[in-house]
């Protein structure tokens, strides 16, 4: 079904611990509010769901940004509406406009366990559609801040903490691509990255690893540097002294940065 998208339906991941979850979730919802560009008052949370009013236009966008927001489990695109005729208006627009046969639709919360049963008879009692939770259209209601919500399936998000919500990390960077995996990890964790790179290794993988890093630091709060030391000539100076000894020097990266 291709309905006409204007809002998002945001999951954001369960967290331990009254504090902390009402930490990430306020964070999370500021800086969703930011990265999507939208009103604040257009953004409404409940119960462990973010839904932003992107507006048409913007919805992929978006989309697009939320895919790399951590702290977020699952998240879908999403048709709101004022009342319950008008979410049924639309749900007989976008089937008519559709080659489906069946269709099923679902609650989200117990908000809408009522409404329902009562747009599922209207839509057969006005068209030929039969209600089959395993074929045809698959879609889902929710309510909140006054409004209806309906989307289809939902996509995963990349999960764990809002970014910043735990104190930044520096993460010294390699030639090798695992740079990023150990960033992205404790990103995940909520801990934004400061990347380190020294200038003997390869300076092209470190640029691109540091631009993926910058592309999930998502958040107005986020401190987007990363620091340049240009050692090659001291690591001369030591491995003609050190001769084969500065390999463990390396290894451990045992210098004094000044």
């Amino acid at each position: 079904m291709t309905m006409k998208w204007d809002s998002l339906v945001i999951w954001t991941t369960p967290i331990r611990g009254p504090r902390r979850a009402s930490k990430n979730r306020e964070m999370l919802k500021k800086q969703i509010t930011e990265a999507t560009g939208v009103n604040r008052e257009d953004v409404i949370s409940k119960e462990g769901k973010i839904f932003v009013l992107t507006g048409e236009e913007s919805i992929n966008e978006a989309a697009k940004t939320v895919r790399k927001h951590f702290g977020i489990s699952y998240f879908t695109k999403a048709l709101s509406a004022n009342s319950k005729e008008e979410i049924t208006e639309k749900i007989l627009e976008e089937i008519n406009s559709s080659k489906e046969a069946s269709f099923d639709l679902k609650p989200l919360s117990r908000d809408v366990k009522r409404d329902v049963p009562e747009i599922k008879r209207k839509i057969v009692e006005l068209t030929e559609l039969v209600i089959s939770p395993k074929n045809g259209a698959k879609m889902y209601l929710e309510r909140a801040g006054g409004l209806y919500f309906l989307c289809t399936e939902r996509e995963k998000g990349p999960g764990g903490r809002a970014l910043g919500s735990e104190s930044p990390l520096v993460s010294i960077l390699n030639d090798s691509e695992y740079s990023f995996l150990s960033s992205w990890s404790v990103m995940r964790k909520g801990h934004p990255v400061i990347p380190v790179f020294f200038d003997f290794h390869g300076r092209q993988v470190a640029t691109r690893v540091i631009r993926e890093i910058f592309s999930w630091s998502i958040g107005a709060e986020i401190d987007r540097k990363a620091i340049f030391i240009p050692y090659s000539d001291t690591l001369d100076e030591i491995s003609q002294i050190a001769g084969r000894r500065v390999c463990h020097i390396c290894r451990r990266i045992m210098y004094l940065v000044s």
